[in-house]
């Protein structure tokens, strides 16, 4: 075991690492009794390490992965901002979890939230592309001769972020005159919603209702249900396959 002390304390509790660097500069974290420093190095599995006088447990938290229906009105930051409903208000864990897989407030949907930080970070890379699945409504609706001419334009690539590559996305089909099911394998912020107001529709409803291997399907808005041990090999077979 080598460790830096503050990725030890956000590996096993509910702290970000800055988070965690606060806590040490106010001194309210012990190692083996003693006060800790920014910057020590745990070698010792058998260091016990307090903070506020209360011990860590010292062995890494099993993983878990729970997939959410993100009910539109929710954020999805680690930061808890005053007057913001948060989805880790949904999932009864009492440790950090990462999200995979952000929406931004007004949307809904699927979101993984896991506190396997390796393979969160991998499905969120802009390095990794994994398929998005949203279903989303626009005004005006969309005639047969305009429905062309949106895939295209779509599928083209637009400037959106300096610094960020073009962005793009894919209609799989039209589900109704005003809405579509639309594919992303980038994650830039606010993408879909961005690009259809490029083309000249305004986004009324997004929902995303894929993520990778993983389907909706009928959970209820806001529940949440852990993963099943396929769900789960999928994922880390998908994230093995981009390697």
């Amino acid at each position: 075991m080598k460790q830096q002390l503050t990725k030890y304390l956000a590996s096993h509790g509910p702290w970000s690492r800055r988070q965690a660097e606060s806590l040490i500069r106010a001194g309210r974290v012990t190692v083996d009794d003693q006060p800790a420093h920014l910057g020590e190095i745990i070698i010792n599995p058998h260091t016990i390490i307090k903070v506020d006088g209360r011990p860590i447990a010292n062995q890494e938290p099993a993983p878990v992965y729970f997939m959410v229906n993100k009910p539109v009105g929710y954020t999805c930051t680690n930061k808890q901002l005053p007057h913001e409903k948060n989805i880790f208000e949904l999932v009864n864990y009492p440790g950090r979890l990462f999200v995979a897989g952000r929406l931004d407030k007004n949307s809904h949907g699927l979101v993984l939230l896991t506190n396997d930080g390796i393979l969160a970070a991998k499905l969120t890379h802009p390095r990794f592309t994994h398929p998005k699945i949203y279903e989303v409504t626009v005004r005006p609706g969309i005639t047969s001769a305009n429905f062309i001419k949106l895939q295209t334009f779509l599928s083209q690539g637009h400037k959106l972020y300096d610094g960020q590559s073009l962005a793009r996305a894919k209609i799989s089909r039209q589900l109704a005159s005003d809405r579509l099911e639309i594919i992303l394998e980038q994650g830039q912020k606010r993408q879909i919603r961005l690009l259809l107001k490029l083309a000249g529709y305004e986004v009324i409803d997004l929902k995303r209702t894929g993520l990778g291997p993983l389907k909706l399907g009928r959970l209820p808005i806001g529940a949440v249900r852990s993963l099943n041990t396929a769900e789960i090999d999928r994922l880390k077979q998908l994230i093995q396959d981009k390697q």
